[in-house]
């Protein structure tokens, strides 16, 4: 069966925020590389002030054993100096949606694409890499209106079907 053009732009769950999303559920489906964007998902656009809740969500999901990995197109010092904060590693400049970077991210730890979850606030970047990647993607609500111009009308009107279509 073929999948269609529309199958790369759905997400896999859609939550406001990173508490919403159950972990212990994701370890049941096999996950054990969770690679997050930055800017909108992990801290507010270009911010570097990290919420207290996006700490306690790293640290749960660390404890539960899953490797939290930044992966964003931000620049390389603005990854580093967060992910120092948070305790993670990352890759900046992953050029989603074009290069194929999650993928050999899953190869170096000898990971299944099924064994990985990306989430992020961008339909057109984040679910899109995933899709194709054959991930499970998981896209949250921007954690502030502010934001690279990029697309976002376009991501509006595609939020709204997205959000219309939920369960």
């Amino acid at each position: 069966m073929t999948k269609g053009l529309f199958y790369y732009f759905k997400p896999d769950l859609i939550v406001d925020r990173l508490d919403d999303i159950n972990v212990l559920d994701l370890i049941s489906r096999g996950i054990k590389f969770v690679a997050i964007d930055l800017d909108n998902t992990l801290v507010p656009y270009l911010e570097d002030e990290i919420p207290e809740e996006t700490y306690k969500w790293v640290e749960k999901v660390k404890s539960l054993g899953l490797e939290v990995y930044i992966f964003s197109n931000a620049n390389l010092a603005r990854v580093a100096k967060i992910g120092r904060m948070l305790g993670l590693r990352g890759k900046g400049k992953a050029y989603k949606p074009i290069i194929r970077n999650l993928r050999q991210e899953l190869q170096k730890r000898g990971l299944t694409p099924t064994q990985g979850v990306l989430i992020g606030d961008q339909v057109f970047t984040d679910v899109l890499i995933g899709k194709i990647e054959g991930v499970y993607t998981i896209l949250v609500k921007p954690s502030s209106k502010k934001d690279f111009i990029f697309n976002r009308f376009l991501e509006k009107l595609l939020r709204r079907y997205l959000n219309a279509q939920k369960p």
